[in-house]
């Protein structure tokens, strides 16, 4: 959702997350979840007059190595849109020291094809998970004995004998 550090958008603005923990804490309201939208339409909905439907629901926060992340129970039509690689990226809203330009506190976030920050697009991390799973079975089925294109049930099978045989050993 935001990186740690130096953050610089593509139009050239700058921020520093510098304390995750404290953003984190105060990111989270209590007994809300925090909407992520389409197209930051939660910001625009006084101007525009559109509705703003919620593209899923920001269920927690988490510090990591490298910067905030967020776990999101997608709805269902955002799911497709994301599946269907129509939306590719997420946008955080946040407030910041306008002197010191310290991110202070997440406030939502948006589904979008045009996002200020640089982060890794959404719609490519199914793909990614989905090729590290390809190549562990790949590497699963060589050690196994099996052929390159065994399938996840040939290696549960295998991997099923060896336990037995070790078991009876």
């Amino acid at each position: 959702l935001m990186p740690l550090g130096d953050i610089q958008a593509r139009d050239g603005r700058k921020w520093r997350l510098e304390d995750a923990a404290s953003v984190v804490r105060a990111s989270q309201p209590k007994g809300i979840d925090m909407v992520v939208d389409y197209n930051h339409q939660t910001d625009l909905v006084g101007k525009t007059g559109h509705q703003a439907p919620a593209a899923g629901w920001i269920k927690k926060l988490m510090v990591r190595a490298d910067g905030i992340w967020a776990a999101v129970e997608w709805t269902t039509k955002a799911r497709e849109h994301l599946s269907a690689r129509e939306f590719r990226y997420i946008s955080p809203v946040f407030l910041f020291d306008k002197k010191t330009g310290a991110v202070q506190r997440i406030l939502r976030a948006a589904l979008t094809n045009d996002p200020a920050i640089h982060l890794k697009a959404l719609a490519s991390q199914d793909n990614d998970e989905e090729d590290k799973m390809e190549e562990l079975l790949i590497a699963l089925a060589a050690l196994l004995g099996l052929p390159e294109d065994a399938d996840q049930e040939k290696a549960i099978a295998a991997i099923k004998d060896l336990v037995e045989q070790s078991a009876t050993t």
